[in-house]
């Protein structure tokens, strides 16, 4: 299976992760304790791709049978 065609199986869940991060970064800049600073929501905004991409990338290499080897 090409990344291409498992990126098209899991559409719904790009779109999950952006309307949630959306969701995210709408109650961290309206929150009552302070206010969000743009380096703040960009921080959250980084981890939280960077551990989507994890998610994302190491369900298709369990797909691909990568880690059997292993």
């Amino acid at each position: 299976m090409k990344l291409t065609n498992y990126i098209a199986d899991h559409t719904w869940l790009l779109v999950f992760y952006t309307v949630l991060m959306t969701f995210i970064s709408l109650v961290i800049y309206v929150a009552p304790f302070g206010g969000a600073t743009v380096d703040m929501l960009l921080y959250t905004n980084v981890v939280a791709f960077l551990l989507f991409c994890l998610y994302f990338f190491g369900g298709y290499m369990r797909r691909q049978g990568y880690f059997r080897a292993l």
